[in-house]
């Protein structure tokens, strides 16, 4: 997170993290996990504007299986 958050402050983008109840526990490879994170808010944050926000959010769905989000402003994927 530090590399991503280093990066957004650079591009002027807002970055938060925001994590719904307990301390929740993924079993996970943490490498890949860190991978993935690192890749997704890589892209949000070269493809948000100047002044934009990111966002990622953690909590737990209907099944209590662990939900990340990460929301932005960006341009997007075309469909």
């Amino acid at each position: 997170m530090r590399l991503v958050s280093e990066l957004a402050v650079r591009e002027w983008v807002s970055l938060s993290v925001e994590m719904d109840g307990d301390d929740e526990r993924l079993v996970a490879d943490e490498r890949l996990v860190k991978q993935m994170l690192l890749n997704l808010l890589s892209n949000a944050v070269r493809f948000t504007p100047a002044g934009g926000n990111i966002a990622v959010l953690v909590n737990l769905d209907d099944n209590g299986e662990l939900l990340m989000s990460v929301i932005d402003n960006g341009v997007g994927i075309a469909e």
